[in-house]
Parts: structure tokens; sequence; C-alpha cells
């Protein structure tokens, strides 16, 4: 019982670092990074949702994946590799 609490407690912890304005740890996931396109006008796209984040609504990763926060199907923020 004590492995399985300790397990899930991690699972938990790994994206510990969202911020409480974006969404905390809700509603956030890593994602592919090849994923995200970056738009002219420096927005991102999301492709399997087609979901949209505002270029205010970009910041860097803190670890070496990219991480999407979707909130009623918009884009509350996403974590970019920069210099991808």
């Amino acid at each position: 019982m004590r492995f399985a609490l300790a397990v899930l407690s991690g699972v938990l912890l790994i994206h510990g670092w969202y911020p409480q304005p974006c969404c905390g740890d809700w509603h956030c996931k890593p994602v592919p990074c090849d994923q995200l396109i970056e738009q002219d006008n420096g927005d991102w796209i999301y492709v399997p949702t087609w979901t949209v984040f505002d270029s205010y609504r970009i910041a860097p990763s803190q670890d070496r994946n990219c991480h999407v926060c979707i909130i009623g199907g918009q884009g509350a923020c996403a974590f970019i590799q920069m210099g991808m």
C-alpha cells in the first residue's frame, strides 16, 4: 500500500510547476512538441484540437517537454521548448 501511495504521489507532483494563474495542475498535460505550430504573429496552434494559444499565453517549458492547458476548449496557456 505504501508503494502505491508513493507512486501516486510522484505522479501527482511530476508537473506541479504549472502556475496557478494559468490553471494550476488542472487541465494541463504534456504533449509532443511537434504538435504545436508557431504562427507568424507569435500565436501557437495545438494541432490535434486546433486550439489557439495567443502569444501572451506562451511561456518556456520548465522541463524537456511541451505542455498545453486547455479549459473549455480555449487555450489557457502553453509551455514550449524555446529555440525549437
